[in-house]
């Protein structure tokens, strides 16, 4: 099943680009994952399992690494990539 996710990360802290910038660097080197990024959120595409996994992890990894950050997540159940069909 093809899933897509949509996160926001809100690092409460002065320096707040290095753990956003680093947590979207860890994601794109995972192979069968699609990431895209813009001013408000990350999109990420791919298969359920290998999406959820991968997020898991990194999202343990973000909370280690640096203290107060906040996670908003949106998942889908398809590819939006594909577009809506409305027909």
């Amino acid at each position: 099943m093809d899933a897509t996710m949509e996160l926001s990360m809100y690092p409460i802290a002065n320096e707040y680009k290095l753990p956003i910038l680093d947590f979207i660097k860890r994601l794109r080197a995972i192979e069968g994952l699609e990431v895209t990024s813009n001013g408000m959120s990350t999109q990420i595409y791919g298969s359920y399992d290998l999406l959820m996994g991968t997020v898991q992890d990194e999202i343990k990894t973000t909370f280690t690494d640096y203290e107060k950050v906040v996670m908003v997540m949106k998942l889908f159940n398809a590819d939006l990539r594909k577009g809506p069909d409305f027909s």
